[in-house]
């Protein structure tokens, strides 16, 4: 739980395109400061943060990722080079 914080304070985030540039650093700089930060994707591909799988076309989601979050932070879309 982040210093200074009380139990009913957000202390889980999930970041939707967290492996993305900006997710990344993101990341990073919430777990410096105590957040528990877990990543929601279509592939794990940061082996150090816990990602959720979910697949867009298929309309599919672990909902795990969403009892376990007090807040989404969503990066999730094409790349502006793509």
């Amino acid at each position: 739980m982040p210093s200074g914080a009380s139990s009913g304070m957000i202390k889980n985030i999930l970041i939707t395109g967290g492996s993305g540039m900006i997710g990344t650093r993101l990341t990073t700089l919430l777990q410096a400061k105590g957040y528990h930060v877990s990543h929601l994707g279509r592939a794990r591909k940061n082996g150090a943060v816990k990602t959720f799988i979910w697949n867009p076309s298929k309309h599919e989601i672990d909902t795990e990722a969403l009892k376990e979050a007090d807040a989404i932070i969503n990066l999730a879309g094409a790349g502006i080079a793509d």
